[in-house]
């Protein structure tokens, strides 16, 4: 789970944009307890004031990702499609994230912390898993157990 959350990190090509805001260094790192997953990503800058700058640049983005998130889930829900359900569960699922989102700085460090309850995300990625099951079977044209039954099988 850690390798495909760090792989779509990567693909949403955020670690370039924060390698292009960086100083020093960039650390992710992720950790569970019993009730939540957290993620964070930080790096050192050269200066206090740059990393309460970037702090900023970073809440004014997940601020509009969030509005923005917040009109689709309002369309979608307007439109009443039961074939968008999916779309819209995604876009719930998304502004959760964007919402457990925290940016702050630490002295010459900016941190970016995600914390979710881990019930919460396990639902999320049982969504995906099935989905990305779903996807395979119409493009194979075969049929194999779901996550689920996979599970049940064992």
């Amino acid at each position: 789970m850690v390798t495909d959350a760090v792989g779509a990190f990567n693909d949403s090509n955020l670690l370039n944009y924060l390698k292009d805001l960086s100083g020093k260094d960039l650390s992710f790192s992720v950790q569970q307890d019993q009730t939540t997953i957290t993620a964070a990503v930080q790096s050192e800058v050269e200066r206090e004031t740059r990393a309460q700058s970037i702090v900023g640049i970073l809440k004014l983005g997940i601020d509009l990702a969030v509005k923005k998130k917040q009109d689709k889930i309002a369309k979608l829900e307007a439109e009443n499609d039961p074939t968008k359900a999916s779309i819209l569960q995604n876009a719930r699922d998304d502004l959760q994230l964007l919402q457990n989102t925290t940016v702050s700085a630490d002295g010459k460090k900016f941190v970016v912390n995600f914390a979710v309850p881990k019930d919460v995300l396990h639902q999320m990625i049982q969504r995906k898993l099935q989905e990305q099951a779903a996807e395979m079977k119409k493009e194979t044209g075969t049929t194999s157990p779901t996550p689920n039954e996979n599970a049940n099988i064992k």
